[in-house]
């Protein structure tokens, strides 16, 4: 268990306690708890990559982490924040369908997360991150839809990664790689 592994467990850990403080209508321990959750998000890979950590079991974890933590904050903040419930609602089902569509797509084809943190993934993350940021604090909600947006293209890049890719590879981080790696694979 590395140091960055350790970071990425500790978000795994703090969804069920997303989900209390939800379900408390605790809006300060949520938005402390979600605040961690993506700062950890962040800072786990990097810490991996920079310390020679980065492994196939990190990366595994990192996925099942990031699945948790982006499928139970928006249901949780439904419950803990009546006003986003009722603006935002059907941009929380997009958000939902568009990280369980590809997990769903990968798990056919490969029986196991596709893990392929990409550039569009990482980006969404970070704008939903902010947006999640931004409502908590000034109750802002547009920038949630500005979110989602990359998040459903995101998604369409990672099916389509997945029916091009033959075999389960982590860390692909473009469909622009992904074909280059079919390329290697049916040369050889």
């Amino acid at each position: 268990m590395t140091f960055a592994n350790t970071l990425t467990a500790s978000r795994l850990i703090a969804v069920p306690l997303m989900l209390l403080s939800a379900w408390q209508r605790e809006r300060g321990w949520f938005a402390w708890l979600l605040g961690y959750a993506l700062l950890t998000d962040v800072l786990d890979g990097s810490i991996a990559r920079a310390l020679g950590q980065d492994t196939a079991f990190g990366a595994r974890l990192d996925s099942i982490a990031d699945a948790a933590v982006y499928l139970t904050a928006p249901v949780a903040a439904l419950y803990v924040y009546p006003r986003f419930r009722e603006h935002e609602w059907m941009t929380v089902v997009v958000i939902l369908l568009s990280y369980v569509i590809p997990i769903v797509v990968g798990y056919v084809k490969y029986r196991r997360l596709t893990a392929y943190h990409t550039v569009a993934a990482r980006t969404a993350g970070v704008l939903l991150g902010l947006a999640a940021l931004l409502f908590v604090t000034l109750g802002v909600t547009w920038p949630v839809r500005v979110g989602a947006t990359v998040l459903v293209l995101s998604a369409i890049e990672e099916i389509a990664m997945t029916v091009v890719l033959p075999d389960w590879c982590p860390n692909v981080r473009t469909m622009a790689h992904a074909l280059r790696m079919r390329s290697a694979a049916t040369r050889s």
